[in-house]
């Protein structure tokens, strides 16, 4: 009997993820299984396309190494309810009737004061050198998850930048689950499958905390125009998506905790802190390495497709932290180099997030505004939240939007 495609990228991007594993060392069968499921879900996503009505129902059968933690236990429940919340499908998950077989580990990486993400992003590139400015290299172990060219070249270029001019020692460990074209652009689950692999290798080196740096401001994410709320409104990092993964692992007894160092900055006061600390002289030179679009395609615009396009909210955003530093911004944007029609096409393709830039910096966000745009943790300080959306609203308010 043939297998189906969704079951095809199970199974490769499991493959992939083994093998990442056994190069780090002894994984505790917990750590490993929310991997595990957060790989599974990332493949399901991944290979299945949505349709126009944006939703889909979504299955995934588990295969894990301690299947009894999750039978029963409403961790499968929890677990939904947040891929629900991320992604805007229906999902369903349940564990198949046999355990897998031991692992034997083929390598295993020194262990680390804490565990940092690398995403290539300006953000993750904010938060290395940050966190390079306060402990030795040796002390940190930076993880990167690349599953598109550019995203892979951004670092590349970061690491290398990293390397030359803060730490020469730099550890980093890149995992490449996906290598095919995804029938489903979107991913919304990789922010889960990037906390799974966190979590995993961090309890695998016996880390401290697993380090997530993405400013606050983008992680509230409030949506600038009412037609963009609920899930059309990425939610990766979002107060609410860390409450619940947070949940998750306190279930599992998972000892791992998730920080964010930056979740009370906007975008341009983490790049500004970031300056303040920087030792480089050539920080510009390395943010120019960096890759924050959210839209993939430069070359449909005769530009290069490792290029940031400009227009998105996520380049809009990076483009306005960079003006409130006070400093030129270094990066190539398609917006910049398009010309005569592809310029236009590549202003018409973003004319709905220009509007939504456009409405954003109409007027400030109340407290009963944001508090309809998502869920919300217990105890979430709604003043300071409030005030953290309204500067990250002034800082897009500088950037020049073209007419649409």
């Amino acid at each position: 009997m043939s297998t189906s495609p969704i079951h095809a990228a199970q199974a490769a991007t499991l493959s992939a993820l083994d093998q990442l594993l056994a190069g780090v060392g002894v994984i505790p069968p917990a750590a490993e299984d929310l991997a595990r499921v957060a790989a599974s879900v990332y493949a399901t996503d991944c290979a299945s396309p949505r349709p126009t009505t944006f939703s889909r129902r979504l299955s995934v059968v588990l295969q894990l190494r301690e299947p009894a933690l999750w039978d029963g236990t409403g961790l499968l429940t929890s677990t939904e309810e947040l891929l629900g919340y991320l992604t805007g499908d229906i999902w369903t998950l349940s564990l198949a009737p046999d355990t897998l077989a031991p692992r034997d580990p083929t390598g295993s990486l020194d262990t680390a004061g804490a565990l940092v993400l690398l995403s290539g992003g300006l953000d993750s590139f904010c938060g290395a050198v940050l966190e390079l400015a306060a402990c030795d290299a040796g002390d940190r172990l930076f993880l990167s998850h690349s599953d598109s060219r550019p995203v892979a070249a951004s670092q590349l270029r970061t690491v290398s930048w990293l390397r030359s001019h803060v730490a020469p020692d730099l550890r980093q460990l890149t995992a490449r689950l996906w290598t095919a074209a995804r029938p489903e652009p979107s991913t919304r689950s990789r922010s889960f499958l990037f906390v799974g692999l966190a979590v995993a290798v961090a309890a695998g080196i016996r880390a401290g905390p697993a380090i997530v740096p993405p400013n606050g401001f983008t992680s509230l994410n409030p949506p600038l125009t009412p037609n963009r709320a609920g899930a059309l409104t990425t939610r990766s990092t979002h107060p609410w998506t860390f409450w619940r993964l947070r949940q998750i692992l306190a279930d599992l007894g998972v000892s791992v905790a998730l920080e964010n160092p930056y979740e009370w900055l906007t975008k341009g006061e983490l790049v500004r802190e970031t300056r303040a600390r920087a030792t480089s002289a050539s920080l510009e030179a390395g943010i120019a390495t960096t890759f924050s679009c959210a839209k993939l395609g430069g070359n449909y615009y005769g530009t290069s497709p490792h290029m940031n396009c400009g227009l998105c909210v996520a380049c809009l955003v990076r483009r306005a932290s960079i003006i409130t530093d006070g400093h030129r911004d270094p990066t190539d944007y398609s917006c910049d180099h398009a010309a005569g029609d592809h310029l236009g096409r590549l202003i018409r393709d973003r004319r709905g997030d220009i509007a939504a830039v456009t409405w954003g910096d109409e007027g400030r966000i109340v407290e009963a505004e944001l508090a309809a745009t998502a869920s919300f943790p217990p105890g979430l300080d709604f003043d300071a939240a409030v005030a953290l959306c309204n500067r990250g609203i002034a800082e897009l308010a500088q950037v020049p939007l073209p007419d649409v």
